[in-house]
């Protein structure tokens, strides 16, 4: 498909270079007729006369010429009409692949660890999306997990996302969701007075 559009791109540049050229010799033989009409009625004249002397104006040469013309075009004229076939059927067989109508699985996944201030295993982010309506399962999720360049592998088999999360791990991982603070921010401690 694409070799038959740059073929017909650069067809069309080369017409269009033809046609520029034809109407520029056109127009000067034009502006030299209008400067100097004795000369261009001779120069026709003599033309005439020379192409009647030489047979030149006959029918039967005419038709001779117009069949010669047709000859040497019915290959090209069969050659454009094999590639237009050819570019209809490969036309026909392109499959359009349309972008998917919500987030795929690593991005709900990637949204979710970045929201997430704690790092997770496959089947607690499972487990957590559920929760959200999103059902993946978690070899899924691993898979994509290890696949992608986003997700960071810790310890343990957890995964967080962006950066490696602290060596210290927690035992019990809590969920996301319910969680009251950061991780990483200072106990609170009550007033003394």
């Amino acid at each position: 498909m694409v070799g038959f559009e740059a073929d017909f791109a650069d067809a069309a540049v080369v017409t269009e270079f033809a046609l520029r050229l034809a109407a520029t010799f056109a127009g000067e033989l034009i502006a030299a007729v209008r400067r100097h009409p004795v000369l261009a009625t001779a120069i026709v004249a003599a033309a005439v006369w020379i192409c009647q002397q030489l047979g030149y104006l006959r029918s039967e040469t005419w038709r001779r010429y117009a069949a010669r013309v047709w000859e040497l075009a019915q290959p090209l004229v069969e050659k454009a009409g094999t590639a237009a076939l050819e570019q209809s059927r490969i036309r026909n067989a392109l499959i359009v692949v349309e972008p998917p109508s919500g987030p795929v699985p690593e991005q709900i996944a990637a949204r979710y660890l970045a929201r997430c201030s704690d790092s997770l295993t496959p089947a607690e982010l499972r487990d957590a999306l559920a929760e959200h309506g999103h059902k993946i399962p978690a070899t899924h999720l691993k898979r994509a997990m290890n696949i992608h360049c986003g997700f960071v592998r810790e310890p343990g088999d957890r995964y967080t996302i962006g950066h490696p999360g602290s060596l210290s791990s927690r035992s019990t991982p809590s969920s996301c969701p319910e969680r009251k603070r950061l991780t990483g921010d200072a106990p609170a401690h009550p007033r003394q007075s």
